[in-house]
């Protein structure tokens, strides 16, 4: 097929280890010895393959609610609507990236959680909203608003009053622009501290099989596990809020205004429900949101598919998510 040797083409290029050559080098004191750091510039190729990525995913959501609102929304309640979520739909959406990381040939790491985590997660929960009536309001107005719903990642904001979706503005798109390039930076920092104590900057006892040593329970709480952890956790936020920041970049491009995505976690939540509620990737938690409350409303204490959907998702998601950075 033409269009798959060309797909196969974009993607010819591996990205799993980083040839570029910095454009300047410094060093910087750490004890007796001095680390040595150069700056190096974005990978070209990496943004090209990522774009097409997106794109790829975009397709696939808008093809996918053609279907969802011929044979789901508009036959809601009836058993082939049932039939088309749980048979075709959702299927679909678990055999995804299974199907397409092989076929593409995609073995940056980066490149390939972006295939596992956008399209497969939100329409399996898209379509769930879909099948039991509980879609954001003005999304079902259409074909269209019901397309670009599915079509774009971040939710975008729509007239409560025409259904119409809210048009952006430059002034946004100067304000996205800003918030990607100073995330990438902030990644960058980060990336560029932790890169060189293999991402553990604080020593742990280790056995000679290079398993960590825990001697007794309290182990857990030493400062350097927690230091070590809560670097973790600042490096995936930002790598995250990164690429949030990115898509909300191009849904206002595309002249549509996103809804907010991530709201600094970490450091800005006062509480854990803040934290999971209303600041920690809120493109995942609104449809996360949805699905439960019609699984509670309307089943109760039957969590079978919903244990199905996470036990898929911890699988694919948490054994991939071991990403080359090298080319951001």
């Amino acid at each position: 097929m033409p269009l798959l040797g060309l797909l196969k083409q974009v993607f010819s290029n591996k990205l799993v280890t980083d040839v570029r050559q910095p454009l300047f080098i410094f060093d910087i004191p750490q004890g007796e010895d001095t680390i040595t750091y150069g700056f190096v510039a974005p990978e070209l190729l990496f943004w090209v393959e990522l774009g097409v990525v997106l794109l790829v995913t975009a397709i696939c959501g808008a093809l996918t609610s053609i279907l969802i609102y011929n044979y789901i929304v508009r036959q809601r309640g009836t058993w082939n609507a049932y039939l088309v979520g749980y048979g075709i739909i959702i299927p679909i959406c678990i055999a995804f990236p299974y199907v397409m990381i092989p076929l593409l040939e995609i073995e940056n790491k980066i490149l390939k959680f972006c295939h596992i985590s956008i399209f497969p997660i939100l329409t399996m929960f898209r379509c769930s909203e879909a099948m039991y009536g509980f879609s954001p309001p003005s999304v079902e107005h259409s074909h269209q608003t019901f397309m670009l719903y599915y079509a774009n990642i971040p939710h975008i904001h729509f007239d409560p009053k025409t259904h119409v979706p809210l048009k952006s503005s430059w002034a946004d798109v100067k304000e996205k622009l800003y918030y990607f390039v100073y995330e990438l930076c902030v990644v960058g920092a980060v990336l560029s501290f932790l890169s060189p104590f293999d991402y553990v900057p604080w020593t742990v006892e280790e056995k000679g099989d290079g398993v960590l040593l825990l001697k007794e329970v309290g182990s857990l709480f030493r400062w350097n596990h927690i230091l070590n952890n809560l670097m973790g956790a600042i490096l995936f936020e930002r790598f995250l809020n990164a690429m949030l920041c990115g898509l909300a970049l191009i849904s206002t491009l595309s002249g549509f205004l996103p809804q907010d995505t991530m709201k600094s976690a970490i450091f800005g939540s006062t509480s854990p429900s803040d934290f999971w509620g209303r600041k920690w990737n809120l493109v995942i938690h609104n449809v996360l949101k949805v699905w439960f409350m019609w699984n509670v409303q309307i089943y109760r204490d039957d969590d079978c598919d919903g244990g199905f959907l996470r036990e898929w998702l911890y699988n694919v998601l948490c054994s991939s998510f071991y990403c080359v950075w090298c080319c951001v």
